[in-house]
């Protein structure tokens, strides 16, 4: 990607506000013209303003104030993509439905998720041979804190790999901003819980229902079957069924939720028409498709198309991960 690609791109409102809102007052931030202009634009901001709010966040008012920022927004914010991860029944559907959005709250590390007893390690890794900017990486763990307590998680905690407290904030012991590396390619922290939603899947079993949409996405049109997915999962179809109802998932409903993920993927990026798109996701024509996604999701495909073009850009980021 050249530069002028990079300042050109731009990240949701939504996160921007909440890092601006966090900054206020600080001085920098209120004797930059520009910065305060572009923050409270119409228009999306850049992500080189985005990234320089947070570095300001991060450097004037500290690594707290970050994490606080990212926490706030997840566990209070009132939005349709908030909302959405809030209706996640576990932690697992939470992970796989952030996993989908989380590009919009940095600029393109690539995230490793690893599922544990009672929580998950998490790693950001660089891209593009650039380095990981801490201030990014500290407001996303804040935002899965927070995201995590409002569906349900009590007791959550986030660490450093190094083991110095992030979250609670009164449980730090020592400066973490001493122990953040200012040019690394990769940042971890481990969130922990004391107990999850009732009836939370299995780890595994959740790692079932995600590789489940994973294969389904990858031929959508394929006329799929528990045998066929149970064979391309080398498992037995009674060992299928079993996980996927340990998870409180339904084949079907698995494989319709994956195919009309890729409706939206080839409504944001493509002018093909909505018939053409139905017949190419596994949908048995126009009619079908619209009578599902009004059902499931609560737009129909003409609508999804109306969508402002700045939402475009940010849903097309994330779909593109």
């Amino acid at each position: 990607m050249n530069s002028w690609e990079s300042r050109s791109r731009t990240v949701s409102p939504l996160i921007a506000t909440a890092v601006s809102n966090a900054l206020s007052g600080t001085p920098e931030t209120s004797t930059s013209s520009e910065l305060d202009n572009k923050l409270t634009a119409t228009a999306p901001p850049t992500e080189s303003v985005h990234t320089r709010n947070l570095q300001t966040l991060l450097r004037e008012e500290g690594p707290n104030a970050t994490v606080l920022a990212g926490y706030k927004l997840s566990k209070f914010g009132h939005h349709p993509i908030l909302e959405a991860l809030a209706s996640c029944p576990d932690h697992i559907d939470l992970l796989h439905r952030f996993r989908r959005v989380e590009p919009m709250l940095h600029r393109g590390n690539r995230t490793h998720f690893e599922l544990v007893h009672n929580g998950v390690d998490i790693t950001h890794i660089a891209t593009n041979n650039s380095h990981i900017d801490p201030a990014e990486s500290l407001f996303v763990c804040g935002a899965q804190v927070g995201m995590l307590e409002r569906i349900g998680c009590i007791g959550v905690k986030a660490t450093l790999f190094s083991g110095i407290n992030i979250w609670p904030r009164e449980q730090q012991t020592t400066s973490l901003m001493s122990h953040l590396a200012p040019r690394t390619k990769r940042f971890e922290w481990f969130l922990r819980w004391d107990s999850a939603p009732v009836g939370h899947q299995n780890p595994i079993d959740g790692i079932v229902s995600n590789r489940v949409r994973e294969l389904v996405r990858t031929n959508p049109a394929r006329k799929w079957t528990l045998a066929d997915m149970a064979m391309e999962l080398h498992i037995s179809e009674r060992t299928l069924q079993r996980r996927l109802r340990d998870a409180g998932s339904r084949f079907s409903s698995l494989v319709i939720e994956a195919r009309l993920d890729d409706v939206v993927s080839m409504l944001l990026r493509t002018n093909l028409s909505i018939g053409v798109i139905a017949h190419l996701s596994g949908f048995y024509d126009h009619a079908h498709l619209s009578h599902c996604m009004k059902t499931l999701r609560g737009k129909t495909p003409t609508a999804i198309r109306r969508i402002p073009e700045e939402e475009v850009a940010v849903i097309r980021r994330a779909l593109d991960r």
